[in-house]
C-alpha cells in the first residue's frame, strides 16, 4: 500500500531506492519478511528528442554556461562534480582533469564531499585545450578555489534559461551526460573507455540508461536499412 501511494508522487528511482534500503535493513537484522508479492511500479519512459552536441554548443557558446555544459557534455561530469572542481584539479602538464569531489544537496543548503557518487566516479579525464583555456580565463586567488564557485542549482537554472530562449524545453543539465554517451556510441568509442571517462560502474547503466539516439543519426540508420530492403525488393521483382 505504501509503494502504491508513493507511486502517485515519486519517481520510479526513488521508490526503488527506498525498497532496496528496506530489504537491506531487514536482511542486516535477520528479519525474514516475505516481500516476494510486492510489485514495484513500472519504470516511466521519458520520451524526448535529444539535441546533438552541435545544437547545444551553438546555444551555450560564449555564455556562462559554456564551461559547465562542456564539462558535462564533452567530459561527462555530473553536475555536482562540475560544481566541486577546484583549480588544483587541473594538471596542465599531464593535460588531465581530476574528479575527486562533488557538491551535494543537504538539509541546510549545499555541502562539499571529498568523494563522488560511486567508486568508479573518482577518476581523471583528458583535458582538451579549449576547456583548459576557458578555465585559465577565470581569475582566482588560491588553488583550492572552486573553478565555477556557484551551486549546482545555479548551473542548472542558467542552462535551462538558455534552452528555453532557444525553444528547447524538455532537456535537463544531466542530459548532457546522455549526449556524451550517445556521441561516444555514434563515434564507435569502445565501451570500456567511455565508461571510464564517465565514471559508470556497470555496462548496463551506461548502455540502457544513458545511450540514446539523435534524430539525425537515426534517420541515417533508417536510410541505410531502407536502401538495403529496397534493393532486395527490386531484385525479387
Amino acid at each position: 500500500m505504501a509503494i502504491n501511494m508513493d507511486a502517485q508522487r515519486l519517481r520510479y528511482k526513488s521508490i526503488k531506492n527506498a525498497y532496496g534500503f528496506l530489504r537491506a535493513v531487514l536482511n542486516a537484522n535477520d528479519i525474514d519478511l516475505n516481500l516476494s508479492s510486492i510489485r514495484l511500479p513500472k519504470k516511466e519512459i521519458r520520451e524526448r528528442k535529444l539535441p546533438t552536441a552541435n545544437e547545444v554548443y551553438r546555444i551555450i557558446k560564449g555564455t556562462d554556461s559554456e564551461l559547465p555544459v562542456l564539462l558535462a557534455m564533452w567530459l561527462s561530469l555530473r553536475i555536482g562534480e562540475v560544481a566541486g572542481l577546484q583549480f588544483n584539479d587541473v594538471d596542465a602538464e599531464r593535460q588531465c582533469l581530476y574528479i575527486r569531489r562533488e557538491i551535494v544537496k543537504v538539509d541546510n543548503g549545499w555541502a562539499e564531499v571529498d568523494h563522488c557518487k560511486t567508486e568508479k566516479s573518482v577518476r581523471s579525464v583528458n583535458l582538451p585545450i579549449h576547456i583548459y583555456q576557458l578555465i585559465e580565463a577565470i581569475p582566482h586567488r588560491k588553488e583550492t578555489d572552486r573553478i565555477l564557485n556557484v551551486t549546482p542549482n545555479t548551473i542548472r537554472k542558467r542552462f535551462k534559461k538558455l534552452l528555453r530562449a532557444n525553444g528547447i524545453e524538455d532537456i535537463h543539465f544531466h542530459d548532457c551526460r546522455h549526449i556524451f554517451a550517445s556521441t561516444a556510441a555514434m563515434l564507435n568509442v569502445p565501451e570500456k573507455y567511455a565508461m571510464e571517462m564517465g565514471g559508470w560502474s556497470t555496462p548496463d547503466v551506461y548502455k540502457n540508461v544513458y545511450q540514446e539516439t539523435f534524430d539525425s543519426e537515426r534517420r541515417k540508420a533508417d536510410s541505410i536499412i531502407d536502401e538495403y530492403w529496397n534493393k532486395v525488393i527490386e531484385q525479387e521483382s
